[in-house]
């Protein structure tokens, strides 16, 4: 039985060969030029050659859809590259020769060995260490990876070179900015988790989709924090104050973000249109408060906004950070004295 080669070889000259003699009779017959028949024969013959070689060598090995169309024609097919560190090696004696057992230290190369390694687990609420996202972009990985092997036996100059090329993994430059952004984002996730925060992701994909879609080069950690806690956010209206109990709406929006039962209750608010005069009555552990204030045209008023801010902060043992500062929307995030102090100690220690 011919081999693949041979009949691809076959076929490919005697595709030639008929082209070259086809153009041959076709130039003479129309040219009566014998001479000037067989120079376009050979000029035809070696761009035929020079084109084979060029879809072997090219074509084939650039484009897997032709190489895989060309392998459904009978009787052609293309071998298989063996690396050279997976070809079996002679030994030079009758013995049978031992492999050699990758053997540093696990501290550097414990992804190699199968002993160290961890098993896969699914990520849960309790899980709090986890591999952080992929990095936005195209941003350049800090450190080089490497697949994990699926066996420890490698022959002595492969192990070799996968020992240089972690040493030299070692000097990598410094860590960019989005990876030190993403690092922080992944800190702030873990920290919300040991303070039982209902933390608004499950997953380290649903991680890595907050991260990506959602992280910009400014964003801070009060932001980190908006990302994963949306309820801890609120959105305060700044313009059509003339609606129905605008007031009571905002403060009752500003209590919810706390997460916290501060024992208010009974809130309502009025407005006179043509004075601006304002009034916000809610009872706080069965007193009744007041709030009286005046604002000019449609526009919240300042002065009620920071104090509503500031004396439900102080309820609440936290205080309210401001995201976005629109003419019309202002966004602000709580955050509680304990997850204040958390961050202020991570300031002083490493991630």
């Amino acid at each position: 039985m011919l081999r693949s080669t041979t009949i691809a070889f076959i076929y490919i000259f005697s595709a030639i060969f008929v082209t070259t003699v086809s153009a041959f009779v076709a130039t003479n017959i129309l040219s009566t030029n014998a001479v000037f028949a067989a120079i376009v024969s050979v000029f035809v013959c070696s761009n035929l050659v020079l084109i084979t070689i060029l879809a072997r060598v090219w074509l084939i090995e650039r484009y897997p859809r032709l190489k895989a169309y060309l392998s459904k024609l009978p009787g052609i097919t293309f071998g298989v590259p063996v690396p050279e560190h997976l070809r079996p090696v002679k030994p030079l004696s009758d013995k049978v020769a031992e492999p050699e057992v990758y053997s540093e230290s696990t501290s550097n190369f414990s992804e190699f060995s199968p002993s160290v390694q961890q098993p896969d687990r699914p990520f849960t609420l309790a899980t709090l260490e986890f591999e952080p996202p992929e990095p936005m972009g195209k941003a350049a990985r800090a450190e080089a990876e490497f697949p994990i092997l699926d066996s420890v036996v490698v022959e002595p100059a492969f192990s070799r070179g996968v020992e240089g090329a972690f040493h030299k993994s070692k000097k990598v430059a410094e860590k960019t900015q989005q990876q030190l952004l993403l690092e922080r984002f992944h800190w702030v996730c873990r920290m919300l988790k040991r303070m039982n925060e209902e933390v608004a992701v499950w997953t380290e994909g649903e991680l890595a989709t907050l991260a990506n879609s959602m992280l910009i080069a400014d964003s801070n950690t009060q932001d980190m924090i908006a990302i994963l806690l949306p309820q801890r956010v609120v959105r305060v209206s700044c313009h059509r104050t003339f609606e129905f109990e605008h007031h009571a709406t905002v403060l009752n929006n500003i209590l919810l973000a706390t997460g916290q039962d501060l024992d208010v209750n009974f809130i309502n608010s009025s407005k006179d249109e043509s004075s601006g005069q304002c009034i916000v009555n809610f009872e706080h552990k069965g007193k009744p408060v007041t709030w009286r204030f005046t604002e000019k045209e449609n526009n919240l008023s300042n002065k009620f906004l920071n104090t509503a801010l500031t004396w439900v902060a102080k309820q609440a043992s936290g205080r309210f950070e401001l995201l976005s500062d629109d003419e019309y929307k202002r966004s602000y995030v709580f955050v509680s004295h304990q997850i204040e102090l958390a961050l202020e100690q991570s300031e002083s220690q490493p991630m």
